[in-house]
């Protein structure tokens, strides 16, 4: 149960913190190249920490990073609060990034290691961050959401330090294991394609929606609500499909609903499309994180590389968005994410299926 709080009070916080950073850049006067850099420099330094401590976790144990991993966050998110202008903006989201992976990729080891169901486990990320897009969408005032997402990350130290370790294995990972990557590209590759498409259009969407559509911080904060709720629900119950199915039909709803979002004549319009994105999500994460921990006794290694690869799409996708969004606007962004989530599904139907199989004779229902 301290696991599960620890996993929603941290979520709560982090999207509660970054719903509004689009917003909050453009208002401090930085244009379309430089809201590209501020998330870039969030998902660079996430890239590097999520696998980095992903990695030590396999290596020492699980608690100890998850507590102090935790505290960190709490100061870096406060920081928040004193940025003035998009260079110190900049400076003070990478420093957040980076503490997001000191913590998080344990933090999903220890909860399946401690016998939660992934669909079920996870749903609760779902549901932090979609608390926390409707805090910080009534909240409405960038100093006070950086406030109360500070003493999120505060709450989930003082239930974090009463977890105990879990009995998992310690394992001699090497710091670069080309084989575990190799071993997992169907599920790796096709999903860092589908995270670029993603998050070019998390990038600018709210902007997108208030600015093009028209709506308030509060409707922008029910849509996000509406996304990670409808994954809370779906969640609970995906994991009794076959996790290969899973992630194809995650591809593919994916690709469906980042149409859906272009398409939009008003912001009510998204409100569904934000409820499928939920269901596409659901699929698509639980059939990839099921595949990595069913296939690999490095799991919180496996785990950090997955997290890595999504941080690494937040570095390369708002440098692709930004010059799209300026020179051409919203339609070619939503066309360009379409279009690389659909190649992300072709290579994974043609990858062999018995590339996945080799020598996991254990590993038969993805």
């Amino acid at each position: 149960m301290r696991s599960t709080l620890v996993l929603v009070f941290t979520k709560a916080a982090v999207g509660m913190s970054i719903l509004f950073i689009p917003n909050l850049a453009a208002d401090l006067f930085a244009d379309e190249f430089m809201i590209g850099l501020i998330i870039s420099a969030y998902g660079l330094a996430s890239f590097l920490s999520m696998y980095l401590f992903g990695w030590v976790s396999d290596r020492l144990g699980r608690r100890t990073l998850i507590m102090w991993g935790v505290l960190f966050g709490c100061f870096t998110f406060a920081f928040q609060s004193f940025a003035r202008n998009p260079q110190e903006l900049l400076l003070v989201r990478a420093l957040c990034g980076f503490s997001i992976g000191t913590y998080y990729s344990a933090l999903l080891a220890y909860g399946f290691e401690s016998g939660k169901k992934i669909g079920k486990f996870t749903a609760y990320d779902s549901l932090g961050w979609g608390l926390g897009s409707l805090i910080a969408g009534f909240i409405a005032v960038y100093s006070m959401i950086f406030t109360v997402s500070a003493a999120f990350f505060a709450l989930a130290f003082l239930l974090a330090y009463g977890l105990c370790e879990t009995s998992g294995p310690r394992l001699k990972v090497p710091l670069i294991p080309l084989k575990l990557i190799l071993r997992n590209k169907r599920v790796y590759l096709p999903f860092f394609l589908r995270d670029i498409g993603a998050f070019s259009i998390w990038a600018f969407l709210p902007l997108y929606l208030g600015v093009v559509l028209g709506a308030s911080k509060q409707w922008i904060g029910l849509i996000y609500f509406l996304n990670m709720g409808s994954q809370f629900v779906f969640k609970h119950f995906v994991d009794r499909y076959r996790y290969g199915m899973l992630f194809k039909f995650g591809m593919a709803a994916s690709a469906a609903s980042f149409i859906g979002y272009g398409l939009a004549p008003t912001y009510l319009w998204v409100l569904p499309v934000s409820v499928s994105t939920g269901l596409a999500w659901s699929a698509l994460s639980v059939g990839a994180m099921g595949s990595l921990t069913k296939k690999n006794l490095e799991q919180a290694t496996a785990i950090g590389l997955f997290s890595s690869s999504r941080s690494l799409a937040q570095i390369i996708s708002p440098l692709i968005a930004a010059p799209l969004v300026a020179w051409g606007g919203y339609a070619p962004l939503f066309a360009f994410s379409t279009s690389i989530t659909l190649l992300g599904l072709g290579l994974n139907l043609s990858l062999k299926k018995r590339d996945l199989l080799s020598n996991y004779p254990d590993f038969r229902n993805v």
